[in-house]
């Protein structure tokens, strides 16, 4: 029975080896020189093999320099799958390559280990061979040499200079351009096209009253503020409201009705309550109306001039 087993434990060391080779191209070398480690193993298409992944050391005095993987064919059409990897030492004495473990189909293989001498490299310190210093040379660059090695950021820089001008002259254009289409609106033809712009986007029938009311009543606080200059967006209701009963020209009926407005807008903007579409088109219809009425005259050079003479209408002057 003993002998059946050594038998069969022979058989098996026969067997892996005879399907793992590995060699090393020599186990003597000097600090630094480099030899190769290298293991072959026949594989057929569906065998299954997991390799080592290594990284930039075999062990703590073997240093790795770079590995490479094969697979080769034979002229009979079978394959042979090879690593080999390069290796050294920067230490001096003994050192032992350990089995590197292999799995093929479930079955684990392990290559041959070797034992590698590093010689240490002998110096001369009593006698050392040293060359004299050499002086430091000039060296001496032309025009030439100069363009061969940065002509590339030469072309950059010009590039780049070319197109910070024209942007510079289309920026300096496009300002004067935009400087020349500004013109002041007044105050009246500005509360005018917000009126328009309001109305176009059909707030009521949408049934954004929020939307309505804020913009309508920041539109005529802005219009009074500009007109009495001061900043009306800025004042609470009641404020404007006293600053508006302040005015000799607005009677004190339209003074209830912008206090009414005012206030009714506050309420759909803060309060959330709402109220019927044609309240909000008298409020409309209203402003507009209010806005024509505080509609500014020029006055004539002439001051004696009272009346113009096209309309017939007496011109007046707000007071502030």
């Amino acid at each position: 029975m003993k002998k059946l087993a050594a038998f069969y434990f022979f058989f098996s060391f026969y067997m892996v080896f005879a399907q793992l080779q590995s060699r090393i191209d020599t186990a003597r070398i000097k600090i630094g020189e480099p030899i190769k480690l290298q293991f072959q193993l026949p594989i057929q298409t569906n065998d299954q093999v997991v390799l080592p992944t290594f990284s930039d050391t075999l062990s703590y005095h073997i240093e790795i320099l770079q590995h490479q993987q094969d697979t080769l064919t034979n002229s009979a059409g079978k394959k042979t799958l090879q690593q080999t990897l390069e290796i050294t030492s920067f230490e001096p004495g003994q050192f032992l390559i350990k089995p590197i473990k292999i799995i093929k189909n479930n079955d684990t293989l392990r290559t041959q280990s070797f034992q590698i001498y590093v010689l240490d490299v002998n110096v001369d310190t009593e006698n050392p061979q040293l060359a004299p210093n050499k002086p430091i040379m000039e060296e001496y660059y032309t025009w030439k040499d100069y363009w061969n090695r940065y002509w590339i950021y030469g072309i950059v820089t010009l590039i780049l200079f070319i197109i910070a001008i024209i942007l510079v002259v289309l920026y300096i254009r496009s300002k004067s351009k935009g400087l020349k289409s500004i013109v002041k609106k007044t105050p009246f033809d500005e509360m005018m096209d917000e009126l328009n712009s309001i109305d176009k986007k059909k707030y009521l029938e949408r049934n954004e009253q929020k939307e309505f009311y804020s913009r309508l009543s920041f539109a005529l606080k802005n219009y009074i503020g500009r007109l009495y200059h001061f900043h009306g967006t800025e004042l609470l209701t009641d404020e404007l409201v006293d600053e508006v009963a302040k005015k000799e020209e607005i009677d004190e009926k339209e003074v209830q009705q912008l206090n009414r407005f005012l206030s009714d807008a506050d309420l759909v903007k803060f309060a959330k309550q709402t109220f019927d579409v044609s309240v909000g088109l008298s409020y409309r219809e209203w402003i507009e109306k209010f806005v024509q009425q505080l509609k500014p005259m020029e006055i004539p050079e002439n001051k004696d001039l009272n009346v113009d003479e096209v309309t017939g209408e007496n011109y007046r002057k707000i007071k502030d």
